[in-house]
Order: C-alpha cells, then sequence, then structure tokens
C-alpha cells in the first residue's frame, strides 16, 4: 500500500500494481484505491493517472512495506507439491481433475534496525475454499488440509523458529492456542483477511474479529508459508473456485525515518527516498513493477529500484496542462483510515473531491479530472459533504507560490512570482448559469468581515495594499484576502470560492489573472501565499445557488 498525494492536495491510499498496458507505463500510473476491508478492492476501485498529475507516492509516516513487490502468490512455477510417504498426490486430492495440494513460502526480509524488525503488522487476504470438495469421503484430519493453511515462521535472537498457524477446516469454527501454534477452524467464507499484529505480543485477528493473542515476545517474522489445493484450470476465474488464492500480501515494520515532510516539498527535480534515508535526484521515467529513473549525477546513471526499498517518490513540478471538466453532484468525499496506515503511530487523513454519478449497491460511481471515472466502495467511504450540483473545470491543480520571498513551510519554498494568468471557455448556455472561481488557500493574510481586528496588516490590506486581487477579462472582480477570516497554514489550506459577474464573462475564452499588490511602504514586499486546485465551478439552475 502506498499513500499518493495529488498535485490538488488530495490525499488517496492506493495498492501499487503493474500497469495494465506496459507500453504506457512512464507516462500513466495504475494502482487501486487501497481498503483494510477485505475484498473492497476491485477492478473497478482502479486508477489509471498521469504520471504529471502525481506529487508524491509514499509509504506511510513512521512504517515502511517490506515484502518484495512481486510476492503474489501466483501458482505457475512458484507452487511445489507436497510429498507424502505413499504417493506424490495425497490420496484425498483428486488427481485426474488437475486438482494439486501445493505450497509457496514468501521470505520476509530482514532490516537493520533491531527495534523495526521485531514490531510488525501482516495484512493477508485471499480467497479460500470453503468445505469439502464434492464427492470426497474425507477423514477429520483430511477436512482440516481441504481449507488451505496459512502459517507465519518466527525466528527468535537463539534462532528458534515459531510457527503461527492458521487453517480451515468444515463444519466447525473455533480458535485454538497451543505451544506457539493457533488454528482457525471452520473458514466459513471464500473472502477471508488475516491479520497479524507483533507489537510486545502477537495479536491475531480474521476479518476483524480477534481469534488469539500471546503477551510473550516472539521474535522476528521470518516468513509466512500458504499451502492448499490448486486446480490449475480456474485459478484465475474471479469466484467460484475452490482453489486457495493469497493476494499479495502487506508485511508493515515500524521505520525511524520520516520522509514524509520531505517528501512533500515541491521542487523542478524528481526525487527518491530510499527506507534507508539516502535521497536519489533525477528524472523519474517510470513507476511500474519498479522506479525507473536517469540520476542527476555525473554520467546520468540509468537506475532501476524495487518498490520495496523505496519509501517516498517525489515527482518534479509538473507545467500547467488541460483537464476535462467533470459534470455530476461534486463532494468532499472522506475515506476510511486504515489501521495499517496509522501503525508507525500517526492517523493519515485521505479524501478526494469527486463528481459523483451514480449510486449503486457496490459504492459511488464518481468522475475525477485527475483520476477520470472509478467507483468508491461503501466500505471505504467514511463522509460524504455535498459542494454543489454543475460543472468543475480545473485551471490548475498548484500548488502555485505567489509572492517573491522563500518560505520554508510552504509545499513550493521557491516563488512563482506575484501574478499567476489562467484562462477558461464559456458557452452560451453556460453563461446564465452562477459562475465561481475556487481555490484552496494558505498563508494569506485575511480580511473577510468577520476577522478580527487585532489582525497584523488588516487595515492596510482593506486599503488594497499587500492583497491578493482576481481580474476576470481585465476587470478588477475583488480579493481572495475579503473570503477568509482566518489566515490558514500551509499544511491545512482552505477551500473558499469567488462568485465571478455575469457581466464580466462572455462566450469562448474568458481570462482569469491573479496578481498581488505591494505593500503601502515598500514597492518589494508582497504577501506571500500558496494556492491550489484552482478551477471554475458552474451551478447548473436545476441545483440552484449554495
Amino acid at each position: 500500500m502506498r499513500i499518493v498525494t495529488l498535485w490538488t492536495g488530495e490525499v488517496i491510499p492506493a495498492s501499487w500494481s503493474h500497469p495494465v498496458r506496459p507500453s504506457v507505463a512512464a507516462s500513466r500510473f495504475t494502482a487501486q484505491l487501497y481498503s483494510g476491508h477485505p475484498f473492497a478492492e476491485s477492478e473497478h476501485s482502479r486508477i489509471d493517472v498521469r504520471v504529471s498529475d502525481i506529487a508524491t507516492i509514499r509509504q506511510p509516516v513512521g512504517s515502511c512495506d517490506v515484502c518484495p513487490a512481486d510476492s503474489r502468490v501466483r501458482p505457475a512455477g512458484a507452487w511445489q507439491q507436497v510429498e507424502t510417504d505413499d504417493s506424490v498426490v495425497p490420496d484425498y486430492v483428486d488427481a485426474g481433475t488437475g486438482v494439486f495440494w501445493k505450497r509457496q513460502t514468501i521470505q520476509v526480509p530482514v532490516l537493520n534496525d533491531e527495534v523495526a524488525d521485531h514490531r510488525c503488522l501482516v495484512v493477508v487476504s485471499g480467497r479460500w475454499p470453503a468445505g469439502v470438495p464434492a464427492g470426497k469421503d474425507l477423514s477429520p484430519s483430511d477436512q482440516i488440509r481441504s481449507g488451505g493453511t496459512l502459517s507465519f515462521v518466527f525466528v527468535d535472537h537463539g534462532g528458534l523458529r515459531r510457527r503461527i498457524e492458521v487453517s480451515g477446516r468444515a463444519r466447525r469454527r473455533r480458535a485454538l492456542l497451543s505451544n506457539g501454534r493457533v488454528k482457525l477452524v471452520d473458514v466459513a467464507t471464500q473472502r477471508l483477511q488475516i491479520q497479524l499484529l507483533v507489537d510486545r505480543g502477537l495479536t491475531l485477528s480474521s476479518n476483524g474479529v480477534v481469534l488469539a493473542k500471546l503477551q510473550d515476545s516472539i521474535g522476528r517474522l521470518d516468513s509466512i508459508e500458504v499451502e492448499g489445493p490448486f486446480v490449475p484450470s480456474i485459478i484465475d476465474e474471479p469466484a467460484g473456485t475452490d482453489a486457495l488464492s493469497i493476494q499479495e500480501p502487506l508485511v508493515r515494520r515500524t521505520c525511524r525515518n520520516d520522509n514524509a515532510e520531505v517528501a512533500c516539498k515541491v521542487t523542478n527535480i524528481g526525487r527518491v527516498i530510499l527506507n534507508s534515508g539516502d535521497e536519489i535526484y533525477g528524472a523519474i521515467d517510470e513507476v511500474a513493477g519498479a522506479v525507473r529513473m536517469s540520476a542527476s549525477d555525473k554520467g546520468g546513471r540509468r537506475l532501476s529500484i524495487d518498490r520495496k526499498d523505496v519509501s517516498a517518490v517525489s515527482f518534479a513540478c509538473q507545467k500547467i496542462a488541460t483537464w476535462q471538466p467533470v459534470v455530476g453532484e461534486f463532494a468532499h468525499i472522506d475515506l476510511v483510515p486504515d489501521a495499517s496506515c496509522s501503525f508507525g503511530g500517526i492517523e493519515e487523513p485521505f479524501w478526494i473531491r469527486s463528481a459523483i454519478q451514480i449510486a449503486t449497491e457496490d459504492g459511488l460511481v464518481t468522475r475525477h479530472p485527475l483520476l477520470g471515472k472509478f467507483t468508491i466502495r461503501w466500505e471505504m467511504i467514511r463522509r460524504i459533504t455535498p459542494l454543489f450540483t454543475g460543472s468543475f473545470q480545473l485551471l490548475d491543480p498548484g500548488p502555485r507560490h505567489l509572492g517573491n520571498g522563500f518560505r520554508e513551510s510552504f509545499s513550493r519554498v521557491e516563488p512563482d512570482g506575484t501574478e499567476l494568468s489562467l484562462s477558461f471557455e464559456l458557452n452560451d448556455e453556460q453563461l446564465a448559469m452562477p459562475t465561481f472561481l475556487s481555490a484552496n488557500i494558505a498563508e494569506l493574510i485575511p480580511s473577510g468581515d468577520s476577522t478580527l481586528k487585532v489582525t497584523p496588516f488588516l487595515d492596510e490590506v482593506r486599503s488594497g495594499f499587500l492583497a491578493t486581487q482576481v481580474m476576470v477579462n481585465g476587470e478588477l472582480v475583488g480579493t481572495l484576502n475579503q473570503l477568509i477570516n482566518l489566515r490558514s497554514p500551509a499544511t491545512d489550506p482552505e477551500r473558499v470560492r469567488m462568485p465571478l459577474p455575469t457581466r464580466l464573462l462572455k462566450a469562448g475564452q474568458n481570462s482569469i489573472q491573479i496578481r498581488q499588490t505591494s505593500a503601502k511602504d515598500d514597492l518589494t514586499s508582497f504577501d506571500d501565499c500558496e494556492l491550489g486546485a484552482i478551477a471554475i465551478e458552474i451551478e447548473h439552475h436545476e441545483a440552484g445557488s449554495r
């Protein structure tokens, strides 16, 4: 799982997957919205976004994923057949139908940080056989094996190996704890998620239900073993198979390197931050199975870095491009924070603003200016805040640093100047609809009606100095300062909307200029501020003004 921050400031959790079409891997990033809910991910929650629209891809704060990128259990070539005393194929498995009992071991890499080595979170989701194969009269011991087994192998300082085992069985369900071995019997559902938390002890849960706890230290997680029946002809089918199918496991360890703040700083060159804390600068060519880049050092080395070694990828600030407008019920959607995301000690907020197209049994079908059309499943949604019904036209995702000073607290430290020019088009029908300029604003001097009178520079801003003005087609509309009453930090910008008078608009192309005025007594002094997600919002007549 990775946290993806768009240039618009929206933050989403995503499962980093391989591109659907490798030919476009260099220009696209393919992923799925990540959810801690078992199987909340689906092909409909897939996002396919231009790399140029992404600000950062990073690990959660205070932790890192350490499992190999290609650790997904794939039967072809990777599985080993389990031999018995009597035959290569167990007698309770029908060899005539091509069913085999197989095992795969996934080694968990060792980190240098001894603290991180022993504290970890493991999440394994899969589709398990729920019962006994039809036509089989199996003994009780054979029934246990018919459901498949998931094992976690630990090694302590003395080299002693301990195995925590979760196995499936028909007819009954209970948790057993004996000699470091845990068994889950009667896996009644094919959709199963096992969570293992190791932190001064061990907690094992299945689909959110705690099965067992150990208070004693159990050592370092060494490997994960998956064992079960394999049906080659139907293993890739989405449902209706008796085969054991496990998704790519998540193994996360605490990490002392906190690179989130560093990664979110906007620069004019790409940057890859490793789990070790080392940083590599250069042109990022691809973010697919691995991160491929051309390093900026002497010789321009071509590098390919495994995803598991990457703490964060920070992309170079993009140039203004063109985005298609989205139409629908535009809303702010807060996503459910997964427990695995806060494993490092900090719970990060996930949210997105998107146009809702339709609500289905599975979730909300939305359309986003950067991510396109995708589904957000109900299990992933925490809160929906309606904004308006109509059209949203993104003009500049940002962030743009207006002013002439360097500000370390800003996302973009270097200033972009004191003026920003944008343009948009309207047709005759849209001219009759309420139109707004919207933007995320941070570190701007407030001058709204409810601004405290003791606010520094308030009188000067209201007199027209140190202000950030908005011009439409050469005419002054007002200032962004008058839309806010408090100064918001760069880490938590405020979303504002400014009505655009119909008399200033025209059919065809319209121009917007955001410009700053200097201080009254110093023509070289400006109020540095940061703008993002600058857009034109057009409310439909059916919705009315809000």
